[in-house]
């Protein structure tokens, strides 16, 4: 073997052990990323339903962002937070609060009554 045929092959030699490396090293940051918590398998205000999926806490709703918390006064529903019983929402997006004491209440006349 030549002087020059040795420095082919060992130069040869190099790159496979660089490319090696570098797989070696791309390969163990992949197993890293992979990491499975048996204990937390779940994302933030998701609980483990049937050990199977993972589901909203209790008092949250889901949304395209994840499961966010129901406010003061509201509970979790098919539909989103909606109020509890015996509170209303004024408007679409208000709070859910205690209806007014005279709301839903006999109108002692058209004037009483908005009309």
């Amino acid at each position: 073997m030549t002087m020059q045929d040795r420095a082919t092959a060992s130069a040869f030699r190099g790159r496979s052990g660089s490319a090696s490396l570098a797989r070696l090293v791309v390969f163990s940051a992949l197993i890293g990323a992979c990491v499975l918590d048996a204990d937390d398998r779940c994302s933030e205000h998701q609980e483990l339903y049937d050990d199977k999926r993972c589901v909203c806490a209790a008092g949250h709703v889901f949304t395209p962002t994840g499961c966010v918390a129901c406010g003061e006064h509201e509970v979790a529903s098919p539909a989103g937070c909606v109020c509890a019983a015996g509170f209303v929402r004024a408007a679409g997006e208000a709070t859910c609060s205690e209806p007014p004491a005279d709301a839903g209440g006999l109108c002692g006349s058209d004037a009483g009554c908005g009309g």
